[in-house]
């Protein structure tokens, strides 16, 4: 007899092979010339607007939050999505996309940093150890060692920003859920509001006829 298969064994695989991905459309829009302030907010707004049509259809309640927890929303849109996409597609820029995936996985060192002084958890030698030979198989995996590739100190600086601005996303939505929120309406406030944020770092009207343009090519 077939064993059912399990849902969220499934959406992790689909989820990591979406992941995957985001390199190349990155290349992909700078082959363009397009800033990367600019992919920033387009994956924002985009990603907000999937998220709204599915509240809608699954149920209106999800929009609901309370107006003393806003300021986390806005503070996981601004300092964790803005900051950790911007920097990553930066990383990009600067790297290879394997260095940058790397430097992406700092972010459970700054998770646990984070949770010492504002969770109070403990470092334990199990989860230290679990760090190190998690940061180690991305270097692995990725082809990382032995390639001889060298990283200059802003390609760094970006990395360790990918990784911290990550880690923000996972501390925020972690007080989120503690305050009750489910994981759609924490998804489509913090992007909304990085995609509000990005308003004012970029110019939106400019970026709507370049992608207006590029569609013309197509």
């Amino acid at each position: 007899m077939i064993k059912k298969i399990n849902i969220h064994f499934v959406l992790v695989l689909l989820a990591a092979s979406l992941w995957g991905t985001a390199g190349l459309f990155v290349r992909a829009a700078e082959s363009f010339s397009m800033p990367q302030m600019d992919i920033v907010f387009w994956r924002a707004i985009i990603s907000a607007l999937i998220l709204a049509v599915t509240i809608l259809f699954k149920d209106v309640k999800f929009f609901k939050i309370k107006l003393r927890d806003l300021w986390l929303f806005v503070c996981g849109g601004f300092f964790s999505i803005i900051l950790f996409n911007y920097s990553y597609y930066k990383t990009m820029s600067l790297t290879s996309l394997s260095v940058a995936a790397v430097l992406l996985y700092t972010a459970p060192f700054f998770v646990m940093l984070i949770s010492i002084v504002l969770f109070k958890e403990k470092l334990t030698i199990s989860k230290g150890g679990g760090l190190v030979f998690a940061f180690l198989g991305c270097c692995l995996v990725s082809g990382v060692v032995g390639s001889g590739e060298r990283l200059s100190a802003d390609a760094l600086a970006f990395g360790l920003l990918t990784g911290f601005g990550y880690a923000l996303y996972t501390i925020f939505s972690e007080l989120l859920i503690k305050r009750g929120y489910k994981t759609r309406t924490i998804t489509f406030y913090i992007f909304l509001f990085a995609a509000f944020g990005c308003c004012f770092l970029t110019d939106v009207p400019a970026s709507v006829k370049f992608v207006a343009l590029i569609r013309k090519l197509f």
